[in-house]
């Protein structure tokens, strides 16, 4: 009798939820993305992670096009509409619509709304988390790219640099602490930095006009190398940046692997963005479907960076990869 129970049990069990899928997933899910310049494989990651695991979603997305003040709009929005996630790309974007852990109460920022912020290079350094164990707060996120020891190292296994030559915004916080890490890991590795910051003009905006001349500077200065790093103001204006010191014959190593698959830099040493999207939508996946709080999850980056090389490059300037580097990069045109 209490065997025939159980089955009848059973299979009005897996009528209601067939094949193991839990209930939660039948659940739609409005997720909101605020994106800083379009839907790039980070984008389309976390999507596709969601999709394939059975989440159905209705996908909102907003590109701010560059434009700070957009954020402003997003905010608005996703506080005036039914949205169960938020999700940002890039660092200025996370700071815009979640704010700093020491003032996100006071201003007009998301704290209702869980949120998954990527493609943040320094969340704890710029302040928008507490640590990378917990955010204490509404958020969680993943980190774009592997810390500034790992990305010199390997750097330098393809090009023993002396000076390494860096352009940056002075405005930028994250680009500050970028720059704050770099000086740090030039005493440990026994380089020298050689730095030129972004002209700004009397409006307060910096000029990209600016940016050629101060390679010229950098080559002037007897940079071996010029970095390429989180600044959203030189990887705008990357081109200028590649133009000038092809002219130079001097390389570019970048963080950003857009740079080198657009042959705008010789070689890089990060997270693919498609990997970095399907982290974070593994987070926001935790918090929708398993209910967890965001402050419970921690904050990390794919577990292993990759080397791209891009072959063109390396032809124009002489510089063809060392023999242990081509087994383990991936080379590129």
């Amino acid at each position: 009798m209490i065997s025939r129970i159980y089955k009848m049990l059973m299979l009005a069990l897996l009528l209601v939820f067939p094949f193991g899928v839990k209930a939660e997933i039948s659940n739609t899910y409005n997720i909101y993305m605020a994106l800083w310049n379009g839907c790039d494989d980070a984008c389309i990651g976390f999507q596709e992670y969601l999709v394939k695991r059975g989440v159905k979603a209705e996908f909102i997305l907003r590109d701010a096009k560059r434009d700070v003040k957009s954020f402003e709009k997003f905010i608005d929005e996703v506080e005036n509409s039914d949205v169960d996630l938020v999700v940002t790309w890039g660092t200025v974007s996370a700071i815009a619509m979640f704010g700093n852990h020491n003032d996100c109460t006071i201003g007009n920022y998301i704290t209702d709304v869980p949120g998954v912020f990527m493609v943040v290079s320094q969340p704890v350094e710029v302040g928008l988390v507490k640590s990378e164990l917990s955010s204490e707060r509404n958020i969680t996120g993943v980190i774009n790219i592997p810390n500034i020891e790992t990305q010199i190292t390997k750097a330098y296994s393809y090009i023993p640099f002396k000076k390494l030559g860096v352009v940056y915004n002075p405005l930028e916080q994250n680009s500050i602490v970028n720059i704050d890490a770099l000086r740090n890991v030039a005493k440990l590795k026994d380089f020298t930095l050689v730095e030129e910051e972004v002209v700004v003009n009397d409006k307060g905006e910096p000029m990209a006009d600016s940016l050629e001349y101060l390679v010229y500077k950098l080559a002037e200065r007897g940079a071996d190398m010029i970095y390429i790093g989180v600044d959203a103001f030189v990887n705008d204006n990357i081109e200028i940046v590649s133009k000038a010191a092809l002219k130079r014959n001097i390389p570019l190593f970048s963080v950003a692997e857009k740079n080198v698959k657009s042959s705008k830099a010789l070689y890089s040493v990060s997270h693919h963005y498609y990997n970095i999207g399907q982290l974070a939508a593994k987070k926001a996946y935790k918090i929708l479907v398993k209910d967890i709080n965001p402050r419970e999850i921690r904050i990390d980056s794919p577990k292993t960076p990759s080397m791209i090389i891009n072959m063109k490059w390396a032809k124009k300037l002489g510089l063809f990869p060392p023999i242990e580097l081509l087994s383990t990069a991936n080379l590129i045109d």
